[in-house]
């Protein structure tokens, strides 16, 4: 049986690992400590399914889209600092991302990753956390051969 769902989301664990380091990476939280920064927090995503044009047919594979909840924790001593250590956090892990190997072998070759974007999250009175969310898309085949008991 293969998961590939949990596949691209355990390789996103990884790949945060080399960006900030093991022990500052978490999956499936609702918080994290105010240490370690720079941090990475990973929540599962959401998936659907691709609906093909025309009309419906039994299918026995589908082309699902996934969507997982990236937030990075940078840190700085000024403002500036900080929305300089967010954009670079933010560039390294969208390059790690998009050039990874293992990523492009999972979602296959009717697969795709695409980085969908970033929004920053400061709110007035919060500590200088520097959060922003970055998503991507992972699009990939879910094949009942794959997934059957």
């Amino acid at each position: 049986m293969r998961d590939r769902r949990e596949e691209i989301l355990e390789r996103l664990t990884e790949i945060a690992g080399c960006l900030v380091g093991g022990s500052a990476v978490f999956r499936n939280r609702e918080e994290i400590p105010e240490a370690p920064r720079p941090a990475i927090l990973i929540n599962d995503g959401d998936e659907s399914v691709e609906e093909p044009e025309g009309p419906p047919r039994r299918r026995r594979n589908d082309v699902v889209s996934m969507i997982p909840d990236i937030t990075i924790f940078a840190q700085g001593a000024t403002s500036v600092d900080l929305a300089k250590a967010r954009a670079d956090l933010r560039r390294r892990l969208v390059a790690a991302v998009l050039s990874d190997s293992d990523l492009n072998e999972i979602t296959g070759a009717n697969g795709d990753v695409r980085y969908t974007g970033c929004g920053t999250r400061d709110v007035m009175g919060r500590n200088m956390m520097g959060q922003a969310g970055v998503a991507f898309t992972f699009t990939y085949p879910l094949l009942l051969s794959e997934v059957e008991l």
